[in-house]
């Protein structure tokens, strides 16, 4: 699926790219940006699920990128859903909030280091400095960055991926067990796990969608029931489903 607000942005910037949005242009923009938040949580929650399926077969290395593409995913859709939008005009980035008065820019230097995932975690930093995902350092990064420097050891680190061993950071999770692992997490309400670097690199990924779904839940949007019957089924283990998982993703 296209970007819807990135399609609006890109044919208004083309229009009139040095006046800024009217109120109906903003609301636009708004209602467009929620549409997209959605798609991008499903984005998420697919990441999350198909990591799951790789650690449960003992996968861990791209399991390592998927749970960091969630993050990712989770942090557009959590700035979409505060009206902040980021899209390409020939292939160069551009800013705007869908906010009356708001012009659209070019992203600082600063802002735009890392390419569209750099900027997508450096605007949710900057943006939402005191949002929950970012209230703890894991080993002293701010976690998405930590996560994004897990994901860059696993790809760009080795020439081998880890496999048959497990890396360090999904040692906690194996011991535990898949099933046990997403219970503690997905039950967790006092921030144990996401914060600690021997289960971050599935419990963060979960805190991040359990935020996002209940943002989205107070804006009236949620996963189609087609969306959510394929996430419950493709998070399994030899036991059968599992029922927190089935649980936070039928919250939508």
């Amino acid at each position: 699926m296209l970007h819807t607000a990135g399609i609006w942005c890109a044919h208004r910037y083309g229009a009139s790219q040095i006046s800024p949005l009217t109120h109906l242009e903003a609301q636009t923009l708004s209602n467009s940006l929620k549409v997209d938040a959605e798609s991008y949580c499903y984005s998420a929650l697919i990441c999350i699920a198909d990591a799951c399926r790789a650690i449960d077969g003992g996968f861990f290395s791209w399991a390592t990128a998927k749970l960091y593409y969630s993050c990712f995913y989770s942090l557009r859709s959590l700035l979409a859903l505060r009206g902040f939008g980021v899209f390409y005009v020939d292939e160069k980035p551009k800013i705007i909030e869908s906010v009356a008065g708001q012009y659209f820019r070019k992203p600082s230097n600063s802002e735009a280091k890392g390419g569209t995932h750099g900027l997508v975690i450096n605007l949710f930093t900057n943006k939402i400095p005191h949002h929950l995902l970012l209230s703890q350092p894991i080993s002293g990064l701010e976690p998405p960055r930590w996560m994004k420097a897990r994901r860059e050891e696993v790809n760009y680190g080795k020439a081998k991926y880890f496999e048959p061993n497990v890396p360090k950071w999904m040692e906690s999770i194996t011991e535990q067990g898949l099933r046990r692992s997403l219970n503690s997490y997905i039950g967790d309400t006092r921030f144990l796990y996401p914060f600690d670097p021997d289960h971050a690199a599935l419990a963060f990924p979960i805190l991040a969608i359990k935020l996002l779904i209940g943002e989205m839940n107070t804006y009236g949007r949620r996963l189609s029931d087609e969306d959510i019957k394929f996430l419950v089924k493709k998070v399994t283990d030899d036991t059968g489903q599992i029922a927190e998982w089935a649980r936070l993703v039928s919250q939508n």
